[in-house]
């Protein structure tokens, strides 16, 4: 679990999406909170949660990613501020020494857990840091492994406030035996036409298989209460790109 974004964080939530805002915000109002985000990143989704007046802890291994939410949390109101802690911590190791009314992860997050003995012990710590009936709600990315490997794909790029532009590019390298595919992005920072920084992002793409993922919330003494395939909570089927899971401990 490397700080694989140091010096690109800041850029993240150029190209990051938000269809999946208002099923978390919902989430979070269903449970009542408080609420604790495990690969919090940025912060794009726990800080809209405290926005909405819940109190929020968010955990991230990554300093840089934690950078870029402090930055984006001191630019809010002291209120939200207040309700919006910022932890550097390992989601497979924490312990908070408190406990929360809904617990998640989007974009991916659990996938940071490489091995199952990583997903197992980050299960465990999920599990003692969750109040009765409590949520746990996260997703994960399943992206087709059909494609053309080695090719450069560029974005459309965005516009900084200062008026230079941010080119992301992405490279994906096929897998190899007990090798994950992996993923290169690259951030290009341009003022005109003259190229002023640039930061490659080199991640793992850990596909699970969902059965397993199932099969080890069940094992880790969860009770699955729904599966779905987007964040418009469609049932789930093998081929979506997304599996969002809502589960509880086991009463």
């Amino acid at each position: 679990m490397n700080d694989n974004y140091a010096g690109a964080a800041r850029f993240y939530d150029l190209f990051a999406g938000d269809d999946d805002l208002g099923f978390f915000l919902k989430a979070a109002e269903d449970s009542g909170g408080p609420c604790l985000e495990f690969g919090v990143g940025t912060g794009r989704v726990a800080l809209e949660i405290a926005k909405r007046g819940f109190l929020v802890v968010g955990i991230d291994l990554s300093a840089s990613m934690l950078a870029a939410a402090r930055e984006k949390l001191a630019r809010e109101t002291e209120e939200v501020r207040d309700r919006l802690s910022l932890i550097r911590a390992d989601m497979r190791f924490f312990d908070l020494k408190r406990k929360f009314g809904f617990i998640y992860s989007p974009g991916g997050g659990f996938q940071e857990c490489l091995t199952e003995d990583d997903r197992k012990s980050c299960l465990e710590r999920v599990r003692s840091h969750m109040a009765p009936r409590a949520r746990l709600v996260f997703a994960l990315w399943l992206p087709s492994l059909d494609r053309k490997y080695g090719i450069r794909r560029s974005e459309k790029p965005k516009v900084l406030p200062d008026g230079r532009r941010v080119m992301r590019s992405i490279v994906w390298h096929e897998a190899r035996e007990g090798v994950f595919p992996i993923i290169d992005i690259f951030y290009q920072v341009y003022a005109g036409e003259r190229l002023e920084e640039e930061h490659r992002v080199t991640s793992p793409v850990n596909i699970l298989d969902p059965g397993q993922v199932v099969g080890m919330l069940e094992g880790s003494n969860f009770e699955l209460l729904e599966v779905y395939g987007d964040f418009g909570m469609k049932r789930f089927e093998p081929g979506d790109e997304w599996m969002v899971i809502v589960a509880r401990t086991r009463l």
